[in-house]
């Protein structure tokens, strides 16, 4: 079982090194559906320097660690919408060095089991979007129990409903 952190700037700089695809030869997806080639320290930045870019929404950094090393890492976000607490995920983003080998579905079975945790709230409903092109993230999220919700051209939307 993982251990659930707050993402630390300075605790966790080495995983910017995730998305160096001169160090992994799997770092090519990530940057491709995940990071978009940006540093996850600049992404926390940006949360620090624009904490109302969306007014109703907390934006926040989780890092899953076991025995000193960090096997994935999540941006979240969680608001209120019509009386529904979400906690939206995206994206889960896995330690090129660990890529198939089960760790997003142990990731997404735990953000389940933990969301309040994570959210330090109420959660009705989890919810994340992949591109349709994104294979093993939709395979992750039918493996955990998540129902797809909407389709558009290009991303697909999965759900999973917490009973109180």
């Amino acid at each position: 079982m993982f251990t659930i952190v707050d993402y630390d700037i300075n605790k966790h700089k080495l995983l910017d090194d995730w998305i160096d695809e001169s160090k992994y030869i799997n770092v090519k997806t990530i940057n491709k559906y995940a990071t978009y080639h940006e540093p996850i320290s600049e992404t926390y930045q940006y949360f620090l320097d624009n904490p109302f870019d969306m007014a109703n929404i907390k934006s926040f950094i989780k890092v899953f660690e076991r025995d000193g090393i960090s096997y994935a890492v999540t941006i979240f976000h969680y608001y209120n919408d019509n009386d529904k607490y979400y906690l939206a995920i995206n994206p889960i983003i896995i330690n090129p060095k660990l890529i198939n080998q089960g760790i997003g579905t142990i990731v997404l079975k735990l953000i389940v089991l933990k969301a309040k945790k994570i959210a330090e709230g109420k959660v009705d409903i989890i919810k994340g979007d992949t591109e349709k092109t994104n294979v093993a993230s939709l395979r992750i999220f039918e493996k955990s129990g998540f129902i797809k919700s909407k389709k558009n051209d290009d991303f697909i939307e999965y759900i999973y409903k917490l009973t109180n």
